[in-house]
């Protein structure tokens, strides 16, 4: 079970993925993939936000899994390595305000320095 908002955004992701990107004024382009990009952050920093939550209570142990990174990658069949990455940004960005503020924002990627390192 999610909640309404999550739904309620995947219905709007739903519409725009009917948008045909080739029909759209090529002057308008770079500044939709822009858009586009730090939208995809936006989403980035909130599913950070709910992995830090998931890991701080402990439910994935419910499930057998030692780390949220487990669940998630058992869940989503995806790489166990991209599910660390998301767990260990959460950690990270629990001290990091101005980061995770900016993160939220968009202003940066999963990819900024500070985030994708290894500890």
């Amino acid at each position: 079970m999610v909640c309404p908002e999550l739904l309620n955004y995947l219905e709007a992701a739903e519409k725009l993925r009917t948008v045909v990107w080739a029909n759209q004024p090529s002057s308008t382009l770079g500044d939709t993939a822009v858009a586009l990009v730090r939208a995809g952050s936006v989403l980035d920093a909130i599913t950070v936000e709910a992995v830090g939550a998931f890991d701080a209570s402990k439910e994935h142990k419910a499930t057998g899994d030692f780390a949220p990174a487990h669940h998630l990658a058992r869940r989503c069949r995806a790489k166990h390595e991209t599910m660390t990455r998301l767990q260990r940004a959460a950690r990270k960005l629990r001290t990091m305000p101005h980061t995770a503020e900016a993160f939220a924002a968009g202003e940066i990627t999963l990819d900024f320095p500070v985030l994708d390192e290894a500890p």
